[in-house]
């Protein structure tokens, strides 16, 4: 209820008002009055409508309100507006859109039919005088108009009083009318121009037959004399010709002369080259080459699979035909065992295996940042697993086969086993080292890529779980293979290359493979922390360190193998106990591995740089009071530092290390080498971080160590000594550019900001009519101007996307129109078929 009572009671007053009730039944009707006309009624009740719907009316607030100010649009209808605007556009917009893509059709063209300010008088007038023209147009040639006049020679021919012309002459027998000379010449003969002149009086004559003749064998008698007339004249020519002849020759032969020497000038000048006369040689042998054929298409994989592995199993039989009857001579075979092993090996493009850069080469000396891509894979090494000598590269190794000693079985020399070329799918490790008894470390190479090939994937549908458990021998394998001696870093490559291979056909099972190798890790190394006599980590479990990088992408934030892999690394590193040099290598190993780990990904590891600093702390050569930095030094690496610090002048040169071989090595080659291994790690680790904003305080406390050990220089050998020179001074440097580049926290600077005012700012000239108080007509002008322009571009703008929303609409209802006669089509046609046939 409101304040004049509802809404409904002040309908009912507004409606009683208007005199819009009828007089209730029962009453005694009074004196009706005028009796309103429908559109007064409407118009009525349209307006007790707009004024109860409040919705249609928009009212413009009013924030203060100024005396005599004069404001337009203080309320608005836009409910009518926008109608008024639809309706407008589907009188425009709509006829357009429907006219759109349609060809032919009735267009009325009659006048005045699309003026609206004519009436229906004025266009049927229009129509009649316009149908009275396009008549009276036709009629130009009508003769029975009466207002058309003959004429003749552009005058009446009621004017013409006289016919002396002899065209017009009434009387056909006098001489100067129209006789038949005058038509006859004058109708049909050309006017008289191609007939003969002749003389006035004398009638043409028409020839005989005897006359025709004579004048034909006269012009033949003429036409023959003019012939032979010509012929005498060309006679005599002649015969003058051929008394000159001779001068003629002559003239004839010193013209050919001419011609051939300038012929000869001409040739000399368009010669060949030599580069010419080649290709022309050239061009003529490409005559007698064979004509090109179409070569053999290039088979698939399967179809290599499939041959290769046909030739091993022919092979086979082959052999074990020989050894059969060795007394039956068979052709040799062309290629050698060698050669079939080599072929074999890259038919598929298996290729040359991995490097494990940590493991084969131990970190030499590098003379600056960036003499090669050698120096920097010898800054990766620190520990090697073959048994080379530190003179041969790996480049040299070129023939893999070498004399190895045979596998021993229960403590006795296995036979010597020849090569096959067909092996079974082994499913364990225990059945593959039989398969493999009696083999060397080399042939076990071939084995392995022979199974690769005659187990294809494409080959049968089975190869593919095959395979797979094929993998997880291999692993087993490669890990057995670490412990031996005998096994080459080469051959380890090799099969750490079929690894990688076989690992991206079945990623989920080298996976699973390699974590549960990762529990039983786990396990051990919990129990190291118990027991001192259990050492982790032991070779095997450094082999399968290094071979993940290798398998798996380290570059990955999260990884289901790699991730708690590095963390049960870092867990090794910071918690292992150790009691001599060679565990102490062990974690230099890890330490490797992990840098790494983050060649690409570049993130930091804090229990490498921990490491780092305690082996420089153990084996520093004078006693340190106070250790530098924040490193975790327990309270056994004190007695440690006293036991293996370096004290001996006679530090002998540092090598490469084998794992296997570590405890065999004596204590001051071991010392140098492990110097060697962790200022290598140190140049590696700080390439890696250099771009770390807390490198100051990682490094500051290594360098400190260092600086130690510079001032010791003389109890280190020449070649550690130049080493750690230049790794002091690259360090050195790189923590002055830290210093440089590193600036002290500063406060978030801001621009100035200006002091709000709270005082208002009064016009003297002030008027409610006025928009601008500019003082320069021509500013106040253009700024009048660009207000009006904005105000027309913000209109348009509005009006396009009232426009384009309303075409939006009327493609989106026929759209759904065409949806429905589809959709009733469809469903009828459904029906239909439903009715004849139940199983649709």
């Amino acid at each position: 209820m409101g304040k004049n009572g509802s809404q409904l009671k002040n309908l009912k007053s507004s409606i009683r008002q208007a005199d819009l009730f009828s007089a209730k039944p029962g009453r005694k009707k009074g004196k009706s009055k005028g009796v309103d006309s429908r559109e007064e009624r409407q118009t009525k009740v349209d307006k007790i409508q707009t004024d109860f719907n409040l919705f249609d009316r928009q009212f413009t607030r009013k924030k203060f309100d100024v005396g005599g100010r004069r404001i337009k649009g203080t309320e608005g209808t836009p409910g009518v507006s926008r109608s008024v605007g639809e309706e407008v556009r589907k009188n425009t917009i709509g006829e357009k859109l429907k006219k759109k893509n349609h060809v032919g059709g009735v267009i009325d063209r009659r006048f005045g039919e699309n003026n609206p300010h004519l009436s229906l008088e004025d266009k049927m007038l229009e129509r009649f005088s316009r149908e009275q023209q396009r008549r009276s147009k036709k009629d130009i040639y009508n003769l029975d108009s009466e207002n058309d006049v003959l004429t003749h020679g552009k005058r009446p021919v009621s004017e013409l009083d006289d016919f002396d012309e002899p065209d017009l002459a009434l009387n056909a027998e006098d001489d100067e009318g129209l006789n038949n000379e005058v038509v006859r010449r004058m109708h049909f003969g050309g006017f008289g121009e191609d007939e003969p002149q002749e003389e006035e009086g004398e009638p043409k004559q028409k020839k005989t037959k005897h006359e025709v003749m004579s004048e034909i064998i006269a012009k033949s008698k003429t036409h023959k004399a003019e012939r032979q007339a010509e012929k005498d004249d060309y006679e005599g020519e002649r015969e003058r010709l051929d008394e000159d002849m001779e001068d003629l020759q002559s003239v004839l032969s010193d013209f050919r002369k001419e011609t051939r020497r300038k012929q000869a000038v001409k040739n000399q000048a368009l010669r060949p080259s030599d580069a010419d006369s080649r290709y022309d040689e050239f061009v003529r042998e490409m005559v007698f080459d064979r004509r090109a054929r179409p070569s053999e298409r290039t088979k698939t994989e399967e179809e290599l699979a499939q041959i290769e592995a046909d030739r091993l199993r022919e092979l086979e039989d082959q052999r074990l035909t020989r050894m059969q009857d060795d007394e039956v001579d068979y052709p040799e075979t062309p290629e050698t065992e060698e050669t079939s092993a080599n072929a074999t090996d890259n038919v598929f493009g298996f290729g040359k295996g991995l490097t494990l850069e940590g493991e084969e080469e131990s970190v030499e000396s590098s003379e600056s940042e960036g003499e090669g891509e050698e120096e920097e894979e010898e800054e990766w090494g620190g520990i090697e697993e073959d048994s080379k000598s530190a003179d041969n590269t790996k480049n040299e190794v070129k023939n893999i086969k070498k004399p190895s000693e045979e596998i021993v079985s229960n403590g006795k020399p296995a036979k010597k086993a020849s090569l096959a070329y067909t092996y079974s799918c082994p499913t364990s490790h225990k059945q593959f080292m039989g398969m493999i008894q009696g083999l060397s470390v080399e042939d076990q190479l071939i084995v392995v890529t022979r199974i690769r090939t005659l187990y294809h994937v494409k080959l049968h549908p089975e190869n593919k779980a095959r395979l797979e458990n094929f993998t997880v021998v291999l692993l087993q394998h490669i890990l057995y293979l670490s412990k031996k001696s005998e096994a080459s870093m080469e051959i380890l490559e090799k099969l750490t290359d079929h690894l990688v291979s076989l690992g991206r056909q079945f990623p989920e099972t080298i996976s699973v493979s390699f974590i549960s190798v990762l529990e039983g890790m786990r396990n051990r190394l919990l129990n190291s922390f118990k027991d001192p006599n259990l050492k982790f980590p032991d070779v095997q479990d450094l082999m399968l360190f290094n071979l993940a990088c290798s398998v798996f992408p380290t570059s990955d934030r999260k990884h289901i193998v790699l991730s708690p892999m590095v963390l049960t690394m870092c867990e090794s590193l910071s918690q292992s106990p150790w009691s001599t040099l060679s565990d102490l290598c062990r974690k230099l190993y890890l330490a490797n591995v992990l840098l790494k780990y983050q060649r690409l990904s570049h993130r930091y590891i804090p229990e490498v740089i921990v490491v780092l600093g305690q082996v420089l702390y153990v084996l520093c050569p004078s006693a340190m009071k106070t250790i530098p930095g924040t490193f975790t030094i327990p309270d056994s690496l004190h007695e440690k530092h006293k036991a293996y610090g370096i004290q001996d002048l006679s530090l002998d040169e540092p090598q490469k290390l084998r794992l296997v071989d570590l405890a065999s090595v004596p204590v001051s080659n071991l010392q140098s080498s492990i110097v060697m291994v962790t200022l290598n790690l140190v140049n590696v680790a700080q390439s890696l971080y250099a771009k770390e904003s807390a490198f100051l305080e990682i490094y500051e406390p290594i360098f400190d160590l260092l600086q130690l050990y510079e001032s010791k220089k003389q109890l280190l050998h020449k070649t550690l000594s130049e080493k750690l020179t230049q790794t002091t001074e690259k360090l050195a440097t790189l923590l002055e550019s830290a210093k440089r580049v590193r600036k002290p926290l500063t406060l978030q600077t801001h621009r100035p900001v200006g002091i709000v005012s709270q005082l208002p700012k009064f016009e003297e000239g002030y008027s409610v009519d006025r928009t601008s108080y500019d003082i320069d007509p021509e500013r106040a002008e253009h700024n009048k101007l660009r207000a009006q322009h904005r105000d027309a571009k913000k209109g348009a703008i509005r009006t396009l996307r009232k426009d384009a929303r309303y075409i939006a609409r009327e493609r989106q209802k026929e759209q759904r129109s065409k949806d429905k006669v589809y959709n009733d089509k469809m469903g009828k046609l459904q029906n239909r078929l439903q009715h004849f046939d139940s199983a649709v």
